[in-house]
C-alpha cells in the first residue's frame, strides 16, 4: 500500500484533473451556446455554480474565451459579399508602416480579420460589403494605398444572398464533436487512475477508522502526535470522486 504522501499526490492530482476537465467541458458548453447562465451551465456539467464561476474567469484569464458574441445573419443584416483578399508584398512594410497599417485595420468595422501567413499569397484580409460597388471601391483603395510596395492582388468573393451556394454556414458548434487529442486522452486516463486510487484510499480510511473506534487510546495518540493523518484521514472520508 502506498504511503499517506503518495495518498495526497493522488488527491491533489485528482483536483487538479477535474478542474481542467470541468474547465474543458464548460469552454465546449460556451461554444455550443454562450447565453446561458452558470446555475444551467453547473447542471449540465454536475458542479456548483461557484465552480463555474471561477472555471470562466480562469479560461477568460489564460485567454480561451476572448469574448462574447453572436454568429449573424449576415445577408439579413444587408451584407451581399465576403471577401476574401490575397495580398503579396513586392517589398515589406517596415514597423512603421506595419503600425500605421494596424491602425487603420483597427478602424475599418467591416474587416473581419488580417493575417500574415503562407500559400496564394503572404497575407489575407476578409472583409464583409453591401454591395459589389461597396467592394470594387474597396479593392480600389487597397490598391491606391498600398503601392508602390503591393506586388499582388487576388480575390475570392463569396454571395452571400445566394444560400444554395452555401453548403456548411460558418459555426464553432461542430468544435464541440471534435474527438479529443492523443494528450487530451492520456490526461483523462490519469484523471481515472487517479479517481480509482482515491477511491481505495477512502475505503482504507474507513476501515481505518473502524478499526480505530473500539481503541481510543490508539487513536488519541495518532491524533496527538501526526495532525498529518488525522487530516488526510477525515478529508480522504470526505472526498467524493
Amino acid at each position: 500500500m502506498k504511503g499517506w504522501r503518495a495518498m495526497t499526490r493522488d488527491s491533489k492530482k485528482l483536483e487538479r484533473g477535474r478542474g481542467e476537465e470541468v474547465k474543458r467541458r464548460l469552454l465546449f458548453e460556451l461554444i455550443k451556446c454562450s447565453r446561458r447562465s452558470d446555475k444551467e451551465l453547473s447542471k449540465v456539467i454536475g458542479c456548483t455554480r461557484a465552480t463555474i464561476y471561477r472555471r470562466r474567469k480562469e479560461l477568460e484569464k489564460e485567454g480561451l474565451i476572448r469574448e462574447y458574441t453572436v454568429i449573424p445573419d449576415l445577408a439579413k443584416m444587408g451584407y451581399e459579399i465576403c471577401a476574401f483578399i490575397f495580398l503579396s508584398w513586392r517589398e515589406h512594410p517596415n514597423e512603421d508602416e506595419l503600425a500605421v497599417g494596424r491602425e487603420w485595420l483597427a478602424s475599418v468595422p467591416n474587416i473581419l480579420f488580417c493575417s500574415a501567413g503562407e500559400g496564394l499569397a503572404t497575407n489575407i484580409v476578409v472583409s464583409l460589403h453591401r454591395n459589389f460597388a461597396d467592394f470594387s471601391s474597396f479593392i480600389d483603395f487597397l490598391r491606391r494605398s498600398s503601392q508602390p510596395k503591393l506586388g499582388d492582388l487576388q480575390f475570392f468573393i463569396v454571395p452571400l444572398t445566394r444560400t444554395d451556394s452555401i453548403y456548411k454556414n460558418f459555426s464553432f458548434h461542430t468544435l464541440t464533436n471534435e474527438k479529443p487529442d492523443d494528450q487530451a486522452c492520456s490526461d483523462e486516463t490519469e484523471i481515472k487512475k487517479s479517481r480509482e486510487s482515491c477511491v481505495y484510499y477512502k475505503e482504507h480510511a474507513i476501515l481505518t477508522l473502524k478499526k480505530l473506534k473500539n481503541e481510543p487510546d490508539k487513536f488519541k495518540h495518532i491524533v496527538n502526535n501526526n495532525k498529518f493523518r488525522e487530516i488526510m484521514l477525515r478529508r480522504m472520508l470526505q472526498f467524493s470522486p
